[in-house]
């Protein structure tokens, strides 16, 4: 597989130190892609999880497509014993999805593996929407709260090696 393009960091990317990070947005052609980014290091484990998440929620760089629906904003990010971590997203990752099992799974998938591809040790996550957990979305309603361990073939990652986030 190809590797990956670094893309530029955003416009509110300041001077200070990052880290190359693999986020994930959909290709032109509806495919999860990773694409390197760079991401603001951040001091400890929770806080490069949180600042990873926050980049994998801002727009997509061109030619990419954001699966993340707009106006979801971070909530709380940490992580437990046991390599899992725990996401809480706004209400609009839900109310602004556009809904559909494809949509849907691509936005999961590229929160989850964001998180796991960056930061070591970490094999579940936990995503919670508006602090709740929720078992099933209501229908026509987008995401719910759900807990997804890492699985090799939801998405085939290639030869990627991404910087890792273990501060």
């Amino acid at each position: 597989a190809a590797p990956s393009p670094v893309i530029g960091p955003s416009e509110s990317f300041s001077e200070r130190a990052h880290i190359t990070a693999t986020l994930f947005y959909a290709s032109p052609d509806g495919l999860l892609v990773p694409v390197r980014r760079e991401v603001p290091l951040a001091d400890g484990r929770v806080a490069q999880g949180r600042a990873i998440v926050m980049a994998q929620l801002e727009p997509a760089p061109s030619p990419y497509v954001s699966v993340i629906p707009e106006g979801t904003t971070l909530r709380s990010f940490y992580l437990v014993d046991q390599g899992k971590a725990f996401v809480d997203l706004s209400p609009e990752v839900s109310s602004n999805h556009p809904g559909g099992s494809t949509s849907e799974l691509l936005t999961l998938q590229a929160i989850v593996h964001a998180v796991t591809t960056n930061l070591t040790g970490v094999s579940s996550v936990q995503i919670l929407v508006g602090g709740l957990d929720r078992d099933q979305p209501a229908p026509g309603h987008g995401i719910a709260g759900v807990d997804h361990q890492v699985h090799d073939h939801l998405l085939d990652l290639g030869d990627i090696r991404p910087d890792r986030a273990d501060g």
